[in-house]
């Protein structure tokens, strides 16, 4: 038995330092975090008279997704906008438009929002032509209508081009980053005991902050129906991510390697067989097992005891096909999303993995490449790592220098000039550039000759660092 307990955590262990090395220690981690509240902070302030406020969600928000490892998820919430069933406890205004939030017909997680007042000047032809009226003579707000009817020019993004439209999303790329964008409306709704137990659980556990976890205000209306809804285009979606986020970033470290590696997993194991499993459905995988895991997963030694734990929950949901929502357990996460074919598959993936013991680290290539990198070459793996994430830093850095300079009404020309000139970007852009071998920092250039340089590496300068940063 003792024998066990010290293999088990040995490679916990092994895990946890290979990590490390892959760019999710905590340094990298907290570096993330911090910037994408920075980069959200500037642009509402530059576009403080735009219709929205932007929030940065997902793997780049809780800081376990490297540059160019996963899309990048923005939320925006039309101002002026407020969604409640409790309309008589809304303090009215002349610039507010308000919705009555709708559910006694709608799957669970999904509401209908019925206009009550129209005073908002945010999006007001937006939301107008986005309007359905019944025969009663109420009007409700058709989200289908509203993602199409929303204007590129209302989260515009210089150097971006837009993508097809897919549910909520208006996805734009420029060839080498893509960036997931969804307007919402805020919602404030009575707190549901669930939620509040849930998240009493989880604190129990961990060391969360009362103070960021909020209450009615983090909830979102997005706009999409459930699929199989005769009234989907009427329905929308009811999105806890603000308070998903908080309560990610307060987990162990360790159980965000847990995490990160059950993504890990996900993408590369689990997406090949059932396209739906996702990041966000390990994301609840996590919350449920850290909520009633209560050995202490805050060590690193621990790892492969809460994985294991997230893996044997994962195979009983489906074995039930039921994978409830931590946010709201009464929402079937695999509704509609895993055939019985793929889940006879995914179940004996799981099982395998489970009989593996400890070498269920090894089923991930990505992961099985570091570890075997960290026993052959560790000196070689590590100075590897600190120069890469030396050079993630650096374009953090360059992502707060676009944030300043991109302010509404500059055209792309002049967004492109306004960078070169200022001097942060441009010295560390070029210090990106000598460390992977597109610029000589020894040559003497001319301001001029630094701005062909800067144009002419731009293919190859994203080529290399998405090979790296992937």
């Amino acid at each position: 038995m003792m024998e066990k307990m010290s293999k088990w955590s040995a490679m916990s262990v092994l895990l946890s330092n290979a990590m490390d090395i892959m760019g999710y220690n905590t340094e990298m981690i907290r570096c993330r975090q911090e910037t994408y509240r920075t980069l959200d902070k500037i642009s509402n302030i530059n576009n403080k008279d735009g219709p929205c406020t932007r929030f940065t969600t997902g793997g780049k928000a809780e800081g376990i997704a490297r540059y160019f490892e996963s899309d990048i998820d923005h939320l925006h919430t039309v101002k002026h906008v407020i969604c409640t069933d409790k309309p008589l406890y809304i303090d009215h205004s002349n610039i507010l438009t308000l919705f009555k939030v709708e559910n006694e017909n709608t799957p669970p997680g999904y509401v209908k929002l019925k206009l009550l007042e129209h005073n908002g000047n945010c999006l007001k032809e937006e939301i107008s032509a986005s309007l359905f009226e019944n025969s009663s003579g109420e009007k409700y707000i058709s989200s289908i209508k509203f993602t199409e009817n929303i204007k590129e020019s209302t989260i515009w993004l210089p150097g971006f081009t837009t993508q097809a439209k897919s549910g909520p999303s208006s996805p734009v790329s420029n060839g080498y980053l893509s960036i997931d964008r969804v307007v919402s409306f805020r919602c404030f709704l009575p707190r549901d005991q669930n939620i509040l137990r849930n998240r009493s659980e989880l604190s129990r556990c961990r060391d969360v902050n009362d103070t960021s976890f909020g209450f009615e205000s983090q909830v979102h209306a997005v706009p999409v129906g459930n699929s199989y809804s005769a009234d989907k285009y009427l329905e929308w979606r009811l999105s806890y991510t603000e308070a998903e986020l908080n309560l990610v970033r307060n987990l162990s470290h360790a159980d965000l390697k847990v995490y990160i590696f059950l993504k890990l997993v996900a993408r590369s194991i689990f997406k090949p067989v059932c396209n739906e499993m996702t990041s966000y459905l390990m994301k609840n995988v996590i919350l449920w097992t850290s909520s009633r895991c209560c050995h202490n997963s805050k060590r690193r030694s621990n790892i492969l005891d809460t994985l294991q734990c997230c893996l044997e929950f994962l195979r009983k949901c489906l074995v039930t096909n039921y994978l409830p929502s931590f946010m709201l357990p009464r929402r079937n996460l695999f509704r509609g999303r895993v055939g019985l074919h793929e889940n006879k598959k995914l179940q004996s993936i799981l099982t395998d993995m489970l009989n593996s013991g400890p070498a269920m680290i090894f089923c991930c290539n990505k992961v099985k490449i570091a570890i075997h990198s960290l026993i052959k070459i560790p000196e070689m793996f590590k100075e590897y790592s600190l120069y890469r994430n030396e050079i993630e830093k650096m374009i953090l850095v360059l992502c707060t220098c676009r944030a300043r300079l991109r302010t509404h009404g500059v055209t792309q020309e002049q967004y492109d000039k306004l960078l070169i000139r200022d001097r942060l970007y441009r010295t560390t852009k070029l210090k990106i550039l000598a460390k992977i071998g597109l610029y000589d920092p020894s040559a003497e250039n001319e301001a001029e000759d630094v701005e062909k340089i800067l144009k002419s590496t731009k293919g190859e300068y994203y080529e290399r660092l998405s090979r790296m940063l992937s």
